[in-house]
């Protein structure tokens, strides 16, 4: 959202608020209300958006509309999953998700059941996490949604990846890669290659992960995606490095450095400057 985007729209809630009857134009109090607390979250204006959304709830459920109350739930959960505060963020997201279901709007719902996935992933509680999103799934899956499942399939790869679980991170995240190219969606598919790289890496299946992080590479510089890029050089000097190819390896490494700094990642600079002088010592990657 542009800057000249909100101040418009702010321009506009604000002559809905003075023109509107409270007691007869409840439905465009609440959206007015409902829209404000948008535009205040863009611009990070949390205790003002969040004042928004209470009146937009207010107004919506003295007409019980539920379909608006349940948006009104979902973008409170946006907002404090945004400010990190999860317990309340998985709150507002759990009331929408019962009204979704309630007024019969199975897809949505499965939307926020991703949103609480995405959450309790963020939290490391994987085992609630891949609950959620085996449960979206079903609906996603029955509807033939390709992007949520590519989507959440990559999301259940990360999940085992991090429970050390790599014959089935491997599974869900071919089975995204293979959506991904169906779909055209370079992105996703870079993310895929590069994660199918890193488990063949950890089984110590260099030149299959060569292979995979190449191909990412390829993809990322294609896209013009700098930070993908770099972590591609990162993981193939890793690579070369276990391969005792030390002066690739340094190659790569310091390509990745380049382009870390150009995005003014310092932590993932002197990560990987301190990757090259253990190298230089003769120490392990």
């Amino acid at each position: 959202m542009t800057s000249k985007t909100w101040k418009k729209g702010i321009l506009f809630y604000n002559r809905v608020f003075k023109n509107a009857d409270p007691n007869t134009d409840q439905l465009i109090l609440g959206e007015a209300s409902l829209g404000s607390g948008n535009i205040e979250v863009y611009n990070d204006n949390y205790v003002k958006a969040e004042k928004h959304f209470r009146d937009a709830l207010d107004y919506l459920n003295s007409i019980d509309n539920k379909k608006k109350i349940a948006a009104t739930y979902s973008d409170l959960g946006w907002m404090f999953d945004l400010k990190e505060e999860y317990g309340e963020a998985c709150i507002n997201y759990q009331r929408s998700l019962k009204l979704y279901r309630d007024i019969g709007y199975n897809y949505t719902a499965a939307k926020k059941l991703s949103n609480l996935a995405n959450i309790y992933k963020s939290m490391g509680e994987y085992d609630q996490a891949k609950s959620y999103y085996f449960e979206a799934l079903i609906t996603y899956e029955k509807r033939g949604k390709k992007k949520k499942m590519a989507d959440t399939y990559s999301s259940l790869g990360d999940i085992f990846k991090y429970q050390e679980d790599y014959n089935m991170a491997g599974i869900y995240y071919m089975k995204s890669l293979e959506l991904e190219t169906e779909m055209g969606r370079k992105c996703g598919m870079a993310y895929d290659l590069s994660s199918i790289g890193r488990l063949l890496q950890n089984g110590e299946l260099y030149l299959y992960a060569e292979d995979f992080h190449f191909k990412s590479l390829n993809i990322y510089e294609e896209i013009s995606d700098v930070e993908g890029t770099a972590d591609q050089y990162r993981h193939l000097g890793n690579i070369k490095a276990k391969q005792c190819d030390i002066p690739t390896a340094k190659a790569f490494l310091t390509k990745s450095i380049e382009l870390y700094s150009e995005l003014r990642m310092k932590n993932m600079v002197n990560r990987v400057k301190r990757i090259i002088r253990n190298l230089e010592k003769g120490s392990d990657t």
